[in-house]
């Protein structure tokens, strides 16, 4: 191998290692210790294949910089959203959550943990195409796969000789809610806990309980007391909250707000807590705003777009963000020559280049590809999302790759597709990378049998 190995001459030796050692068992391990660690979804483990994802620094570090350049770009055009009546009416929220949108959960950022999911383009260079701004999944799962493959024969014979190293992520998470927490409470005049206790909050059965474990592991291995618990646990006393006899000084919430408003309505104690301040919540119901598809359409279309965009978020989106537009009955420039059309025509004529996504849907529900469904479907899904905040976007490249699994009984390699999803912390800061892989178009564990695995980064020695 060259002094200077590439990401290619990478992966090559490290299928030989697998071809020449045992997969089978390789397979066996990975398995196995998934299911000890609780890297399952739904009663099933998440990764079913033998390779990590192997990157560049440089590409890494670009991944970041343009993933944070867009963070801030979203937020200005949420802001914008926010001061203009005629923009805000487009996204569509109904009354109980303009009610919890304009709860100051008394810090900054609302959105203290975040997810951009993002494809990479034919050059190699990341296209975003949603924001997780509420509860993103998946961050400790990444980890734990991590610290399954280090010990893997095939990755421990390449670190001998190539620099590869991990971002963990959910390390970082404690280290920002504890020090968000810090803030939160200085602010409000409290002196905060030195060992914070942490909440853990989403509905009873939920399937990813397996990652909450791996953080209530995480959390109490650094300090802080940490309890999983459901919405029907929390409880005000004293003006202190409660899940049963724990106490929490942060929630750390998972409950999406469209459950939480499904299930609960606006009075539950979860809101209270929040309205009150009565302890740190992350994430806040800002959020669920920057969770809106729609912000990508402010920043597509030039005739909604914000204006104080800097240079640097203004170069990032026009490279980082594909074409996007509020489904509706309206003309706007077409995405092949600029030239100003009814969207229906857009919509109608390019049908196998674009995809019509619900504007707050999660786990790839509501999505229709344009490519994979009839002519009178397309048509018959344009029309209904007439009805509510829908957007339509652009098809992405989906690159694919070959990954390494054990099936049937032997080595195979498989054509899957993936994506690269930095995290976002503390509202800004862009670290570690979640990569899913999936034989169809529809990259998320909660959409099918997709898996996730970790990312390993290659850097110059």
């Amino acid at each position: 191998m060259s002094a200077n190995p590439s990401i290619d001459e990478i992966r090559q030796r490290y299928h030989s290692a697998l071809r020449t050692e045992d997969a089978g068992s390789w397979h066996q391990l990975i398995q196995d210790r998934a299911w000890q660690m609780g890297v399952t979804y739904g009663g099933r483990t998440v990764c079913h294949v033998l390779e990590p994802f192997f990157m560049a620094q440089a590409q890494y570090e670009l991944i970041l910089r343009r993933a944070e350049h867009i963070v801030a770009a979203l937020k200005k055009a949420a802001f914008f959203a926010r001061s203009n009546q005629d923009i805000w009416s487009l996204l569509g929220f109904n009354a109980d959550e303009e009610e919890l949108l304009s709860i100051d959960c008394g810090y900054g950022h609302h959105d203290q943990i975040a997810r951009l999911d993002a494809f990479l383009d034919e050059a190699g260079e990341p296209v975003f195409l949603e924001y997780n701004g509420e509860s993103p999944g998946g961050i400790a799962y990444g980890d734990s796969l991590g610290q399954i493959f280090d010990t893997l024969e095939p990755i421990q014979k390449l670190a001998r000789d190539v620099p590869v190293s991990r971002r963990p992520v959910a390390a970082e998470v404690v280290r920002t809610l504890r020090h968000s927490y810090y803030e939160w409470a200085r602010a409000k005049g409290l002196a905060p806990r030195t060992e914070p206790q942490v909440a853990i909050i989403d509905l009873q059965g939920i399937p990813t309980i397996g990652e909450f474990e791996i953080f209530r592991r995480t959390f109490e291995g650094m300090g802080m007391p940490c309890r999983i618990a459901t919405p029907e646990d929390i409880d005000i006393r004293d003006s202190q909250v409660y899940c049963g006899d724990f106490r929490a000084d942060i929630i750390y919430r998972r409950l999406l707000t469209s459950d939480l408003l499904q299930h609960y309505g606006t009075n539950h104690p979860l809101v209270n807590v929040m309205r009150l301040n009565l302890a740190f919540v992350a994430n806040g119901f800002a959020g669920y705003l920057l969770s809106h598809k729609g912000l990508f359409a402010l920043l597509s279309d030039p005739e909604l777009a914000p204006k104080n965009l800097s240079p640097e978020q203004s170069t990032a989106v026009e490279l980082a963000i594909p074409w996007t537009r509020f489904v509706g009955e309206k003309s706007t420039a077409d995405f092949e020559d600029g030239a100003v059309r009814p969207l229906r025509e857009i919509a109608f004529n390019n049908q196998d280049q674009l995809v019509i996504k619900q504007a707050l849907g999660y786990g790839g529900k509501n999505v229709c590809l344009g490519w994979t469904v009839s002519q009178d479907t397309w048509r018959h899904t344009f029309e209904s999302a007439l009805a509510t905040p829908h957007v339509i976007q652009k098809r992405l490249h989906i690159p694919t790759t070959e990954h390494p699994a054990w099936v049937d009984g032997e080595l195979k390699f498989l054509a899957l597709h993936f994506d690269v999803d930095p995290y976002i912390l503390a509202g800004r800061r862009a670290h570690g990378l979640g990569i899913r892989l999936a034989a169809n178009d529809l990259l998320n564990v909660a959409a099918g049998s997709g898996s996730a695995i970790p990312a390993y980064i290659v850097s110059k020695p």
